[in-house]
């Protein structure tokens, strides 16, 4: 059934509260979906169902952010309890909840001890531990990867099966059969195997779980005939919103749990699907309608960048047929010799639609395949000059990115010489330059004297000798006085535990980071991280070993990202994001800037040598062989998806802009650019 006005359709929001009345809805994006989901779910509280007896299931953690700020203010009863929760931290609670049940059968070795779940970055600190034996051995010899990089991979081929539901054996076998290649990757296959089962060894006799031991452990969790007659029992509502992007797994439980329960919505978004490499199977989420009673699709008006989508995907060899009215879509195209001329062009552009056109910085959007360096500074200083607001979407964040944050690790290291972590002077001028409000130069200047290299440690300002007060003149001088007396009173700090210690350091020295929100969530997120770490560290490391330096030898050396996710609140400048984050945001704007098409990146999938996001799912058939065929065949598919996805999200037109060399300085002719062709001719005529 096609339906308009969701949000007044009465069998979708006031439909019945009991009998089994199961919706799926499915419809593009920006045509009403979430918010007809939120209507339902206040209804059902307003009509006095029980929030204890409603669960509602979203992609990720920003996704239950926003929903429980749109609750705010309505009343939940007197069973206050509203169960807002991804897959995974529904697995968590639950198997936390009924830990004695599933313990031993999931094979841990002691059973009796409580769960320790390990977030993402202790995780990797402890995978990291366990390969280095490995790597010693000459494990992964010739693979030239950032450790980082390879303790992803890895985690991918512990979490991949738990995602899809096979053991973790079946790994080497399903990443053998499908290569094609030089047999040297299957020793490679082996290697990585051989890491992971250690991996899940050393979990299991310490009780510790990680994303896939605590999904497998749910899994066993749903099989126990008492936990499964209180899940029963207790819930009897669901909604679940962007079904699209959810896991196998998750859709397993959907489907198990739908017959039994008084009502549920499922949303589906047609334009959504974009965390396939994160395990997301947008075809089995589709497959979940068939067992629904009743199914919906909302739609909307066409948008004018739908035939610009249609002929990149006729380009590209994705079916349909070449559009008859292609006007408008495309609003203009940028091309320079080089990149920086290029991302100068485009803010001239910017500038004249903002303050020229009218439109408001933050209807428009700039996307590339990735947001590098290069191209955030550049953009910004071209943007600020031009007096025309930018706003990064970014979806996570390492706290080792803002200054504040690493000057606060800086300072950890000074005052614990005997770490032997020597921070570079580089990194002292920054920490000075914060705690007493320098520029760059005025902080370099005062580290060439006020910093001992050998020894690790700052000078006090009576040892600076008269030539350094003459270099450095009074004021700098009386200000290093000033900070001198504060370092000197937190020495005794230093015996604090590791995220007292930071806090500390925070209060004492960089008080000002407080002013800026972004810092200070940073540096809140850092503490946490310490605060994680320093409590799980003793279950896998010597007693004699301190956490804090551990801690901080792991995120210099980019072993612990730390990483957190940022609130993604509608901001008032042009928004500067990459491709994929743009898309998982969902937000849909008037015009929009494809910048880079030239470059290979929107083809080109991030190179994994050790895991397989394809091979790995469950879509994938046993034993069949990825071919040159398959790998192009998902390449074009995946780029024709993305232009959907990015014209979906545009209400007017796009401007597309590349360079004929990159940064780099490598031509760019990749296969975005060929597929614009013909619209580019037609433009310039």
């Amino acid at each position: 059934m096609l339906l308009e006005g969701l949000l007044d359709n009465q069998l979708l929001i006031n439909g019945p509260m009991s009998g089994g009345n199961t919706v799926f809805l499915s419809g593009p994006t920006g045509c009403g979906k979430s918010q007809a989901l939120l209507a339902r779910l206040i209804h059902l509280l307003q009509q006095g169902v029980s929030a204890y007896s409603i669960l509602v299931l979203l992609p990720d953690r920003p996704a239950v952010e926003r929903l429980r700020q749109a609750l705010q203010g309505i009343p939940l009863g007197p069973y206050g309890e509203l169960s807002l929760h991804t897959y995974y931290s529904l697995a968590q609670r639950m198997v936390a909840l009924f830990w004695p049940l599933v313990a031993r059968q999931a094979g841990f070795a002691h059973p009796e001890r409580p769960p320790i779940f390990l977030p993402y970055d202790l995780a990797q600190y402890l995978l990291a531990q366990v390969i280095r034996p490995f790597l010693d051995r000459g494990y992964f010899e010739g693979l030239h990867l950032h450790p980082q990089r390879l303790l992803s991979q890895l985690l991918d081929n512990l979490n991949k099966p738990a995602l899809n539901g096979y053991p973790l054996a079946d790994v080497v076998v399903r990443l053998s059969n499908a290569w094609s290649g030089p047999p040297e990757r299957l020793l490679l296959y082996q290697q990585a195997q051989e890491c992971c089962e250690q991996f899940r060894e050393e979990c299991l006799e310490r009780g510790l779980l990680d994303l896939s031991l605590t999904l497998e452990a749910f899994r066993l969790l749903l099989e126990h005939p008492l936990f499964w007659r209180y899940f029963q029992e207790r819930y009897r509502h669901l909604l679940a919103d962007n079904v699209e992007e959810n896991v196998p797994l998750a859709h397993d439980f959907i489907a198990r749990l739908l017959p039994g329960l008084d009502s549920a919505l499922l949303v589906y978004d047609e334009s959504g699907g974009y965390r396939t490499l994160l395990g997301a199977d947008p075809e089995g989420a589709l497959s979940l309608r068939r067992l629904c009673r009743t199914v919906l699709r909302c739609d909307r008006p066409p948008w004018p960048t739908a035939p610009l989508a249609a002929a990149i995907a006729y380009r590209l060899g994705q079916g349909g047929t070449w559009p008859e009215h292609l006007s408008g879509a495309l609003l203009g195209a940028i091309a320079r010799r080089y990149r920086g001329e290029m991302i100068t062009a485009v803010a001239e552009r910017l500038a004249q639609m903002v303050h020229e056109e009218g439109i408001p910085p933050e209807e428009i959007a700039v996307l590339a395949p990735y947001l590098d360096g290069v191209l955030r500074f550049t953009l910004a200083q071209e943007c600020a000059a031009r007096q025309v607001p930018l706003s990064v979407l970014r979806r996570y964040r390492r706290p080792a990115e803002d200054p504040i944050a690493r000057s606060l690790l800086t300072f950890a290291s000074l005052l614990h010489p005997e770490w032997a972590l020597p921070p570079h002077p580089f990194d002292v001028a920054e920490a000075l330059g914060q705690a007493l409000g320098l520029d760059p130069a005025r902080a370099a200047l005062l580290v060439d004297w006020a910093y001992d290299a050998a020894s690790a440690s700052l000078r006090p300002p009576e040892r600076l000798g008269p030539r350094a007060a003459t270099r450095l003149g009074s004021s700098l001088l009386g200000r290093y006085r000033e900070f001198w007396e504060r370092w000197e009173a937190l020495q005794p700090a230093a015996s604090l535990p590791w995220e007292y210690l930071l806090a500390r350091l925070l209060g004492h020295l960089l008080p000002r980071a407080m002013r800026d929100p972004a810092s200070a969530m940073a540096c809140a997120q850092l503490l946490e991280a310490g605060r994680r770490f320093r409590r799980v560290f003793p279950v896998f490391a010597p007693s004699d070993t301190d956490p804090g330096r551990a801690h901080l030898e792991a995120l210099r050396s980019g072993i612990v990202t730390a990483q957190y996710s940022i609130p993604q609140e509608p901001g008032g400048g042009v928004i500067l994001a990459p491709v994929h984050s743009y898309l998982i945001a969902g937000r849909a704007v008037r015009r929009q800037f494809w910048l880079d098409v030239g470059s290979i990146d929107w083809w080109e999938p991030p190179q994994q040598p050790l895991t397989h996001p394809y091979v790995l799912s469950r879509r994938w058939p046993a034993g069949a062989l990825w071919s040159d065929a398959a790998d192009y065949y998902t390449r074009q598919a995946t780029l024709s998806r993305i232009v959907q996805g990015l014209c979906e999200r545009c209400r007017e037109g796009v401007v597309v802009a590349w360079s004929e060399w990159s940064t780099a300085g490598q031509p760019q002719d990749g296969p975005l650019l060929r597929a614009l062709e013909p619209l580019l001719d037609t433009l310039e005529t």
